[in-house]
């Protein structure tokens, strides 16, 4: 290998490692936000967890089990919002991973069928190595 083709070798693995901290570094600050059809129910998560729950007072006067299913929504759509974000950041770094890690996210799905975790794992990890190798 010449001079030149270890510099853009490295200009290229450069590239990469920048692009995959910059992501790393927006990952830990995704949020989501969800609200039921009515309005009455907003949730906002970040990393994962519900860090904000607002119930307007007017849904207090629901069932018990509707403000329940009420809250699950919004939260759900909350994650699926911010899952959405994660995997538009993991496209920005290895195209077709944001499609893998979209479907992560739902546990409906996860519990119908485990195998389909293993298959967008490794989804995930070909895209990545795809990009590495198309980006040497």
């Amino acid at each position: 290998m010449s001079t030149d083709e270890y510099e853009k070798l490295l200009k290229a693995a450069s590239s990469q490692l920048e692009a995959v901290q910059a992501a790393t570094a927006k990952l830990g600050s995704i949020e989501g936000a969800g609200e039921t059809a009515d309005g009455r129910v907003r949730v906002r998560v970040i990393s994962g967890a519900v860090r904000a729950l607002e119930i307007d007072p007017r849904a207090m006067r629901m069932a018990s089990e509707d403000l329940a299913a009420a809250v699950l929504e919004a939260i759900q759509l909350a994650t699926d919002d911010a899952n959405r974000k994660m995997a538009e950041i993991f496209e920005m770094v290895a195209p077709g991973a944001g499609a893998s890690i979209t479907g992560l996210g739902d546990p409906t799905k996860a519990s119908e069928s485990p195998d389909s975790i293993q298959a967008s794992i490794d989804g995930i990890i070909e895209s990545l190595q795809r990009g590495f190798r198309e980006g040497l």
